[in-house]
């Protein structure tokens, strides 16, 4: 989520190419991969950003407008977030979910 809280504040994200929103931040064109464990891939995305003031602000404006899509409403957020949280839960080997992620969040 913190990836979403970003974008809407208008900030290009740099993202390792293993998150879940990897592909979406590059393909919406809001941010940029590194491998994962790649400190030099890390580092050539933060000198791409630097060096780009233009790059920057194409993707600061379609980070703001992609936010405004994934947080139009407020149910809608929460629905997202609370099937973030379930493929977290049931990915990390939890067998069953708590009580409340149950109750009316059937998918």
């Amino acid at each position: 989520m913190a990836a979403v809280e970003a974008a809407g504040s208008g900030l290009p994200i740099i993202i390792n190419d293993q998150a879940n929103i990897a592909e979406e931040a590059v393909q919406g064109g809001f941010g940029l991969t590194f491998t994962t464990g790649s400190v030099a891939a890390l580092a050539a995305a933060m000198r791409r950003l630097a060096d780009d003031d233009a790059l920057i602000e194409r993707m600061s404006a379609q980070a703001r407008s992609r936010a405004k899509e994934l947080t139009q409403s407020e149910s809608a957020w929460c629905d997202q977030l609370m099937a973030r949280y379930r493929v977290c839960l049931v990915g990390a080997g939890g067998t069953t979910l708590p009580p409340m992620m149950q109750e009316g969040l059937a998918s």
